[in-house]
This record gives C-alpha cells, sequence and structure tokens, in this order.
C-alpha cells in the first residue's frame, strides 16, 4: 500500500485487501461486543461502506476499528434514544390508561422480559402508527430483525429503515408530549 495514501482516497485493489484482510475480524468484534452474527456482519461491512470514502493513514487497523467503535456508538446511542422514547410514551400511556386490561401480545425479542402492562403500552404505540411504519417497528423491535433485514423483508434500502425509525421517534415523542 502506498505511503500517500493518507493524503488521498484508497485504490478499490486496497480497499479489497482490507476487506478480505478485516470483514471477520470486524463482525468478531461486533459480536464480542453482544451483538447477534447477523448485526455484527451489518456493523462490519458499514465499517468498509465509511472506509471506502475515507482517507486511509499508513497503517490502517488503528483507524478501521476507530471507525468501527464509532459506528457501535452510533448504534448504541440510536438504540437508546429509541428505548428512551418508548419509555416516556409507556409512562404517558401507562399514567392515562392505568385502568386498562392488556390483552396477550405475541413473544418476541423484545418484549420476552416485558411486563404485560409494558406490552399494552407497544401495542398502543404500534396502533398509532401508519402501517408501514407499524409493520417496521413490528419487524425491528418485536421481532429483532437487524436494518438489513427490515430493509430486505421491506424491500427498501437500510437507510430508508434508519430514516423511517427517527420518523417513529419523533413520533412517539410528540405523542408523549401530548
Amino acid at each position: 500500500m502506498s505511503g500517500e495514501r493518507g493524503k488521498a482516497r484508497i485504490s478499490a485493489q486496497e480497499w479489497e485487501t482490507l476487506y478480505r484482510k478485516y470483514l471477520r475480524k470486524l463482525g468478531s468484534y461486533f459480536a464480542s461486543q453482544g451483538l447477534h452474527p447477523t448485526e455484527a456482519e451489518d456493523l462490519a461491512h458499514d465499517v468498509f461502506r465509511e472506509l471506502g470514502q475515507a482517507k486511509v493513514p499508513e497503517d490502517p487497523k488503528t483507524y478501521i476499528y476507530a471507525i468501527a467503535r464509532n459506528i457501535l456508538a452510533r448504534r448504541r446511542r440510536r438504540e437508546f434514544a429509541e428505548r428512551a422514547a418508548l419509555d416516556e410514551y409507556g409512562r404517558r400511556v401507562t399514567s392515562e390508561n392505568s385502568h386498562s386490561t392488556p390483552d396477550p401480545f405475541a413473544a418476541g425479542p423484545a418484549t420476552e422480559a416485558l411486563s404485560v402492562e409494558a406490552e399494552q403500552i407497544l401495542r398502543t404505540a404500534i396502533a398509532t402508527l401508519p402501517p408501514k411504519d407499524a409493520e417496521l417497528f413490528t419487524l425491528r423491535f418485536m421481532e429483532g430483525l437487524s436494518t438489513k433485514e427490515v430493509a430486505h423483508r421491506m424491500n427498501c434500502s437500510e437507510e430508508a429503515v434508519r430514516k423511517r425509525m427517527e420518523r417513529i421517534r419523533a413520533v412517539l415523542r410528540r405523542l408523549c408530549a401530548e
């Protein structure tokens, strides 16, 4: 790899070499952080998407893992914001509807540890969303699918899934403020 690489984007051949060398290592890194193997693979691919647009220093290993840590941090912040929005919405709905009787809810990765009351809150949240957003919400949070899997199921891009999730969070925040 050229010594001038820190000043320009890497070539396709250099990118391919790095991809072959680090893809599995990055997948293992993300898996070691508690992610499902499919999500770990998705994030490893995200590292290379960013790497293809970056100016890579002479020693790429540290740089590649810095990108990986940043991607993981962004993912965790996004998940935290999603959970916070749902929690706030749940508190709001619970205080307004504390007398209602919840009905059974299909178990999924996101609902296995939820109380019956929390399940009802999630049902209410889903019912307030447009049909496509409700489907996305269900696939992502109830079935625990990765962004890539949701995009495939809904026949859209991963970026579209991320943007829709941002809109869903905004809707839930707005519902909490009412």
